[in-house]
């Protein structure tokens, strides 16, 4: 089997986002199976358990891991979410500054922490104007409160909030019902102003439109 530095001297030469981001992928991997002995995410993907020789695979692949190479996995993140790689930026907040959360709240003057918040967020923001939806709905979660990050911004957070309603409305199959929907969000609508209001239209107008325009969708009227 190949060695996990062999995969990533392979991943880290090709020089493409896509591989900086299966890199971190990888390593992120390797820290979650050390810790907990499977991968729940896998579990997930797989509907099932893994099997001993898969976890005997995993333990194999992961028994080398190094801390630089659990300290580089970051940077591979940070290159991803830079050249928008779909999902980096959302996983690049959840990291952290620097992969550490308490950062957040034990410094949050630092300077160096106030930067890593603001290029989380440009990060985001690009994404989600661009239609990815993990994007959206990070973003979206992010502005319905006072946070770590963000202010609470109702404006911010009804605009995505619609942009998902959208988008949804286009792909669900009928009569599934759109979790975005009015009923349950209706609270969020009255905070806003009605150009404030109008002004979320728009934009979440434009995100649905460039996700139609990525999935070949005819644009609506």
């Amino acid at each position: 089997p190949v060695t996990l530095a062999r995969q990533l001297d392979r991943l880290a030469a090709s020089g493409k986002p896509e591989d900086a981001y299966a890199a971190y992928q990888l390593l992120d991997d390797c820290i979650t199976f050390l810790q907990e002995g499977r991968l729940p995410a896998l579990e997930f993907e797989l509907g099932r358990e893994m099997t001993a020789p898969e976890k005997a695979a995993q333990r194999q692949l992961c028994a080398g891991l190094t801390q630089r190479q659990r300290d580089e996995r970051l940077g591979y993140l940070a290159t991803a979410a830079k050249a928008g790689v779909p999902g980096a930026a959302t996983l690049f907040l959840s990291e952290g500054p620097f992969g550490d959360r308490s950062a957040l709240r034990n410094r949050p003057d630092d300077p160096l922490v106030q930067a890593w918040k603001q290029q989380a967020i440009a990060q985001l923001t690009a994404q989600a104007d661009d239609a990815e939806l993990t994007s959206v709905s990070t973003l979206m979660m992010a502005y319905l409160r006072d946070g770590e990050v963000v202010r609470k911004d109702a404006p911010q957070a009804y605009g995505y909030l619609l942009a998902l309603r959208m988008v949804y409305d286009d792909i669900l199959a009928p009569g599934v019902s759109n979790p975005y929907q009015d009923e349950y969000w209706h609270w969020l609508q009255d905070e806003l102003s009605p150009a404030q209001q109008a002004a979320a239209t728009a934009k979440a107008q434009a995100i649905a439109a460039k996700f139609r325009q990525h999935a070949g969708r005819p644009a609506h009227g």
